[in-house]
């Protein structure tokens, strides 16, 4: 069904009027906004991730080994594996591969063996990798995501049925799949030899979505580079973009107008993700921004980029059913308050 029409606008000419009716948050005091007619929602939201996250950074750094020294002795090579805790908050705070390996690298975390107390030791490799070694570490990572990530991952709980219902109510859909973080198995080498990439990105989330049988219910599929380089895919039609506001350069041109469908409108737009810096690009283009928090991490990493989310839920069940309540008119807004440590 489609969304209700909106009110005239009694935006004064000289003020500026946000691109998406549901960026219009109601007055203080209240909790709904219209509920949009787009939804952007990425791709790592729609997934459970965890297992293929950990057990990837694991077979990957599991093996390496760490050296500790103390009075001038070289101790026996330690291996330290991380935590779940420790990965899952690499990848939350940060959407760079690069980034995330240097946090979890081998000598980053490490302890004593256990003949000796545990006080801080010198740690050789505790050093910034050089622009080489993150690239090996990164074509690792790759490999080991696409043979044995991705058959670890699932779809997130509720993510059949928001979609589902989506669909049924007229929202258009388009899955963001990110350049970096946890969405690093989107971009394992291309079957036909490409050397970018990006084509093989959005090949590796169609086919996940095929394999769970959502694939019918996306309307696109919309790459975007933490790099600044984004790749719309819809159709096959195919465009780069260099430099910064990518991800709006990118809407702009492609996917506001494919959604559009050469109708002249305002669109209430909203983008989904459980990373709370995948947010700013809601900013970038004037649409409201959900943040997915029930992911078992600590609830405020991510919020030290300085975005704040306008819409908070703890998970798709939540967003949902607040999406598409009785009334079919309003769209719950659960506001992150300076308080709320839960």
């Amino acid at each position: 069904m489609a969304s209700p029409a909106s009110p005239p606008s009694t935006t004064p000419p000289s003020a500026k009027r946000p691109h998406s009716a549901i960026s219009a948050p109601a007055a203080p005091g209240t909790t709904k906004a219209t509920k949009p007619r787009v939804a952007l929602l990425y791709l790592n939201t729609l997934l459970a991730s965890h297992a293929a996250v950990t057990h990837t950074i694991r077979a990957l750094l599991l093996t390496t080994t760490t050296t500790t020294t103390t009075n001038g002795t070289t101790n026996e090579p330690t291996t330290t594996p991380p935590t779940d805790t420790q990965i899952l908050t690499a990848f939350a705070t940060s959407p760079s591969l690069p980034a995330i390996l240097t946090t979890l690298r081998p000598g980053s975390i490490s302890h004593p063996p256990s003949n000796q107390t545990a006080q801080p030791q010198p740690q050789p490799q505790d050093r910034q990798a050089t622009p080489d070694e993150h690239a090996r570490l990164a074509e690792a990572y790759v490999r080991i995501y696409a043979a044995q990530g991705l058959p670890l991952l699932e779809l997130a709980p509720g993510a059949r049925e928001l979609l589902a219902a989506m669909a049924r109510d007229g929202v258009r859909v388009v899955v963001v799949v990110a350049r970096g973080g946890d969405e690093e198995h989107a971009h394992a080498p291309d079957e036909d030899g490409g050397d970018d990439g990006q084509d093989g990105a959005a090949a590796v989330a169609v086919g996940l979505l095929e394999r769970f049988g959502v694939a019918g219910l996306v309307g696109g599929v919309m790459v975007v580079s933490a790099a600044a380089a984004a790749l719309p895919v819809d159709g096959g039609a195919v465009e780069k973009g260099e430099g910064g506001g990518a991800f709006k350069r990118v809407w702009d041109g492609m996917v506001e107008p494919w959604v559009k469908g050469g109708r002249v409108e305002e669109l209430e737009v909203v983008v989904v993700s459980r990373a709370v810096y995948d947010l700013g690009a809601a900013k970038e283009i004037g649409a409201r921004g959900c943040w997915v928090r029930g992911f078992g991490v600590e609830q405020r990493l991510g919020m030290g980029a300085g975005v704040e989310p306008d819409l908070v839920v703890e998970g798709l069940e939540e967003l949902g059913a607040k999406m598409f309540a009785a009334d079919h008119g309003e769209l719950e807004v659960v506001e992150l308050m300076d308080g709320d440590d839960d």
